[in-house]
């Protein structure tokens, strides 16, 4: 495999233009992990909010959220777009709750896709690899997962 993570260990594959490629890719990598830590702060600030309005004694009772508020012109919850149970929501807000989970693993996949769609080939190119020889060490461990 081709590695271009450090010249020192491989320079007969060192390229300025692939370690620009790679440096802009770990940039894009931290712009999106800021991304999702700052949705996970979102989260606790709702779960800090809705914990003060929901009843315990309520858990079961549906909330939505949609596109409008049902008025006099529509039904109620034809503007509806999804729904959940008031417990469901406060769970699934918490510190490490499945929404945090769903972004996690989101996070995860735009990652390995601007890897292996767009970086890759470029970085291969630039290096006369072909993409599958071009390895990251971060993807590489995102594989064995």
């Amino acid at each position: 495999m081709t590695s271009i993570e450090d010249h020192r260990t491989c320079p007969q594959v060192y390229s300025p233009d692939a370690q620009g490629l790679l440096d802009e890719f770990r940039s894009v990598c931290h712009k999106y992990y800021f991304a999702f830590s700052h949705a996970t702060l979102g989260y606790k600030a709702q779960f800090k909010r809705y914990e003060q309005i929901i009843d315990p004694a309520n858990y079961s009772n549906l909330i939505s959220t949609g596109s409008a508020f049902p008025n006099s012109e529509q039904s109620p919850g034809q503007s509806t777009i999804a729904q959940m149970t008031q417990g469901e929501l406060l769970e699934y807000l918490q510190d490490g709750g499945l929404f945090e989970d769903y972004v996690a693993k989101s996070l995860v996949i735009v990652i390995y896709h601007l890897w292996d769609e767009y970086y890759r080939p470029r970085i291969a190119k630039e290096v006369g690899a072909i993409p599958n020889q071009v390895e990251c060490a971060l993807l590489g461990a995102i594989l064995s997962i």
